[in-house]
């Protein structure tokens, strides 16, 4: 048997198609393709049963899966379909549209549909920000067929909660961004206002109380480390590193920068463990000190080879 399934891509999307255990009944074995799925079909959906005699009686041949991203009724067909039997002759079958029903669609500013709006919806909108999607897509929350700020605005004034926590990938300087943005195509309406509100509750949460140098990781390190730190307020960053005699081994002039964590290990400063000639620097114990305009810390760390 083969088929090709057909959907509407703007109230379903296809998530897999599974094999049935029908063709294997009596102790066969089954040659099974699930397809290739695309915008609104899943095509070459496929199964034989590799025996010397068929199958008689009913059963699965294999579930099709989806998620529903929109309310509504729809219809599933099944198209250019054909269905033979164990000796190579065709079988006439009919096969109905099948009809669906959709209630109880999530929010549009739920773009990852687990039930809850906060950071992580807006994170997936931010990563496509200034893309044309397809017609449907979760990340296209008012519909108009590009990912914008109006995007971010829909599901940040509607995040659940103001103690949204920092989140990878998402700094004050891209918050600070957002909150310009919007303020310039601000209507007045309370979506704007409660949008900007909230941006300011993850600026927020995302500029820490004191500036301190963190634990570099890993320690004891073989031959590279991360050598975290965080900025109450933007200053001028460098960080110098020197061996147990207090002779400077690297230097890095970081520069300017804003408020914000700078511990994940695209973000924090990085060592390979090399001197500032370009030569790897023996075991032992070293310092490094972070200077942020008036703020200066030291910490010690172990290489061991």
């Amino acid at each position: 048997w083969q088929f090709d399934v057909g959907f509407d891509p703007k109230t379903l999307q296809a998530v897999d198609v599974i094999e049935g255990d029908f063709l294997k009944s009596d102790g066969g074995s089954a040659f099974f393709q699930s397809g290739r799925i695309g915008g609104s079909t899943i095509a070459g959906v496929s199964g034989a049963r590799v025996a010397n005699e068929g199958i008689h009686g009913s059963g699965v041949i294999a579930t099709i899966r989806f998620k529903a991203i929109a309310e509504g009724n729809t219809t599933v067909t099944l198209d250019n379909h054909l269905f033979g039997t164990a000796g190579g002759d065709s079988i006439g079958v009919t096969l109905d549209p099948i009809q669906i029903s959709v209630e109880g669609r999530s929010q549009p500013a739920d773009v990852n549909r687990d039930g809850i709006i906060n950071i992580f919806d807006l994170i997936q909108v931010a990563q496509k920000l200034g893309q044309s999607v397809a017609a449907g897509s979760s990340v296209d929350v008012n519909g108009d067929g590009i990912v914008n700020i109006f995007d971010l605005i829909m599901v940040a004034s509607n995040l659940g909660g103001a103690a949204a926590p920092p989140a990878h990938g998402l700094d004050s300087v891209t918050i600070e961004t957002w909150i310009a943005q919007t303020r310039r195509v601000d209507d007045g309406s309370i979506g704007f206002r409660e949008a900007i509100a909230n941006f300011e509750v993850l600026l927020a949460a995302m500029v820490p109380q004191e500036t301190s140098l963190l634990p570099n990781y890993p320690n004891p390190f073989n031959p590279e480390t991360w050598l975290p730190y965080q900025l109450a307020e933007p200053a001028v960053v460098s960080i110098t590193i020197y061996d147990m005699t207090g002779q400077l081994m690297r230097r890095f002039d970081v520069g300017h920068q804003p408020a914000g964590i700078y511990q994940s290990r695209g973000r924090a400063a990085y060592w390979d463990g090399r001197n500032q000639d370009g030569e790897s620097v023996a075991s032992g114990l070293y310092f490094y000190t972070l200077r942020a305009g008036e703020f200066t810390a030291t910490r010690k760390m172990l290489i061991r080879k």
